[in-house]
């Protein structure tokens, strides 16, 4: 697609007016990988854009392009399995975590239980350490 002569690397600006979206918009796209984009000599981000006729302006915005008149098939069934392994991955992550904290709280119990376990032996061992006529006149 690169070495076609019906698509261009342009600044967002020209290619925002090809398209027929705003700046801002493409701004979007570029930040979510819906297009296809790289920083030039300058350090300003290029967008790789094809000759085609803008779209037609819908009341909605600029949701009438879809992302594959923007992205070839590929790149969007690879961004589609990144997204999957990513949502898979977080699944992973966060069922650790309550793992983990059902854990947490196990410990938490069995230590509070050993708390009042070692009060209890404390006093009887004051009790026992007291002298006999003590523990006999009560």
């Amino acid at each position: 697609m690169a070495g076609d002569e019906s698509t261009a690397w342009l600044p967002l600006g020209e290619a925002s007016q090809r398209l027929g979206i705003s700046v801002d918009a493409l701004r979007a796209r570029v930040r979510r990988g819906l297009v296809e984009h790289r920083k030039d000599n300058n350090r300003r981000i290029v967008v790789l854009v094809g000759d085609q006729a803008p779209p037609s302006r819908s009341p909605v915005g600029d949701k009438s392009m879809s992302s594959r008149q923007l992205v070839g098939d590929e790149s969007a069934d690879r961004m589609r399995q990144e997204r999957d392994e990513a949502s898979a991955e977080a699944d992973h992550w966060r069922a650790q975590a309550e793992q983990a904290r059902i854990e947490a709280a196990g410990y938490k119990a069995q230590a509070e239980a050993k708390e009042v376990l070692i009060a209890e032996l404390r006093e009887l061992l004051a009790a026992a350490r007291r002298p006999w006529w003590q523990r006999w006149i009560g």
